[in-house]
């Protein structure tokens, strides 16, 4: 595979962490050579951070030079236009979470990507962590029998300092609440674990910060397989995080991970103890990296072998599924009621009937 030329698109923190992976030795097959902000002094001392190009316009930089690969590390509100733009250069791009806050609109950006025969990743990076891997074979071995639930609990803590940062955190047109923004990569653990969702009923409440969105709320699910789950998803945890798990309960074991980073294997009991063991040692062998490093040698992986049939990477398609849960949860909240999934296309997230809701 030759090297392939990365730019990036946004210069915020999240980009931090992309260019230091796209920079270190550890990634060979790729090479950031752009970034872009609309921003141009924060372009500029970017592009200096980290010896690239800099634009303060996608067009300019598309036009400019060569660009194998761009990465979009804008707000949630400005992932729709950017990928729209990049389509037209027909480019692979990745995109950070959520793919973009509009169902519709995520649902016509695959359809465009699809169209143009250019790969589409989206960064719910969790799925590659080793110890999430290793709960997933465990269900699909059925080494937890019949499962009866699955809990989930986001429970961190973001000040009003953390919302000062920027002003388009905590809003409803570029950020989301904690739902679309922190709780984005959990609700896709729930279905690439266990399914599609059949309904949902959620409610959301604003309660320690100055913003648009929720800053906690409470879901129960129900899975088309019958599983129920519930997740509790809060930033307004004081002084500090508190708890990052996922557990699940089968009439054969129970297992659950916690840790600040979801990595911590913190119940294992199994009751076919001999299946067990083999799968946790081969989660034990496996190189448990930074799970953004992960995700990139998954990209890498991909782009090197298009001729390979059933890839498995975390698209555009993939990336709607929690993307709808999320607007499934807002739908839940604003008309009070429980929420059949799938949804139609056309439906929007009303930001005035949010903001109302969350004065109550």
């Amino acid at each position: 595979m030759k090297i392939l030329n990365v730019a990036i698109i946004g210069c915020g923190k999240i980009a931090e962490k992309h260019a230091l992976i796209l920079k270190s030795k550890k990634i060979k097959k790729l090479n950031l050579i752009a970034v872009c902000d609309v921003n141009k002094s924060k372009a500029k001392k970017f592009g200096k951070k980290y010896q690239v190009n800099f634009f303060d316009d996608i067009n300019n930089l598309l036009k400019s030079i060569k660009v194998d690969l761009v990465v979009i590390c804008t707000s949630s509100g400005h992932h729709y236009a950017n990928a729209l733009i990049v389509s037209k250069y027909k480019k692979n791009i990745i995109i950070e979470k959520p793919i973009c806050l509009n169902l519709g609109q995520a649902r016509n950006l695959v359809k465009v990507y699809k169209k143009n025969k250019n790969m589409m990743f989206v960064v719910m990076q969790n799925r590659l962590n080793p110890v999430i891997k290793l709960l997933k074979n465990v269900i699909e071995k059925k080494l937890l029998g019949k499962i009866s639930t699955i809990s989930i609990k986001v429970w961190w803590s973001r000040g009003q300092n953390y919302y000062n940062q920027a002003s388009w955190r905590g809003t409803w047109d570029l950020d989301g609440g904690v739902f679309m923004n922190q709780a984005i990569h959990h609700l896709d653990m729930m279905t690439w674990l266990l399914g599609p969702v059949k309904s949902l009923v959620a409610i959301i409440k604003r309660r320690l910060v100055k913003i648009e969105t929720e800053d906690v709320g409470s879901v129960l699910l129900e899975f088309k397989n019958s599983v129920l789950g519930t997740i509790e998803a809060s930033t307004a945890l004081r002084p500090k995080n508190l708890e990052n798990s996922i557990t699940v309960l089968g009439e054969l074991g129970n297992v659950k991970i916690g840790g600040p980073y979801m990595n911590d294997l913190e119940i294992y009991e199994l009751k076919n103890k001999k299946k067990a063991n083999f799968f946790l040692k081969k989660y034990e062998d496996e190189n448990k990296e930074n799970n953004h490093y992960l995700f990139y040698q998954n990209v890498i992986e991909n782009l090197s072998n298009k001729k390979i049939k059933n890839k498995e990477y975390i698209d555009g398609k993939e990336a709607l599924k929690s993307l709808e849960l999320a607007t499934a949860i807002y739908q839940s909240a604003i008309k009070e009621k429980r929420i059949y999934l799938p949804l139609k296309s056309y439906i929007k997230n009303n930001k005035r009937k949010l903001l109302s809701v969350l004065k109550k």
